[in-house]
């Protein structure tokens, strides 16, 4: 296996999104809620290596995912492991209010946002990186 590269990451995740989410149960009952889908780890930052995972966040309300979140959610797809966490929108406004955690101001420093339903997504980000920058 290859290192891959962000451009093949990207069309990979969109794939795997199209291909594969779209057929699981609990993703067909998140699907309308989803505000932002969030790349983030060591391929999101270049910093990767041949084996390295794909991962990243669904952003949606809160309820949604106490719901479904079971932990990460782990597939293989196209020779890679991809991981994706269920994180809520309000728990990104409070880590942009808050700025009490490092290590997911850390994890969203290096994300790049694939697909987002409106700026909101953006804008925390953006803040949580501002804001948490002498913490971190």
């Amino acid at each position: 296996m290859n290192k891959i590269t962000r451009k093949e990451a990207i069309t990979l995740i969109k794939e795997f999104v199209k291909e594969v989410l779209s057929r699981e149960e609990w993703y067909k009952n998140i699907e309308s809620e989803i505000k932002a889908i969030v790349w983030y780890g060591s391929v999101a930052k270049g910093l990767n290596r041949a084996d390295s995972d794909i991962d990243f966040y669904i952003i949606l309300p809160l309820e949604f995912e106490e719901k479904f979140t079971v932990g990460e959610y782990f597939y293989h797809f196209e020779g890679r492991e991809i991981n994706i966490v269920l994180r809520s929108i309000e728990r990104m406004r409070k880590l942009a209010r808050a700025q009490n955690d490092a290590f997911e101001a850390e994890v969203l420093r290096g994300c790049e946002i694939i697909w987002q339903k409106d700026g909101e997504v953006r804008e925390l980000i953006d803040k949580i990186k501002r804001v948490n920058s002498c913490r971190v």
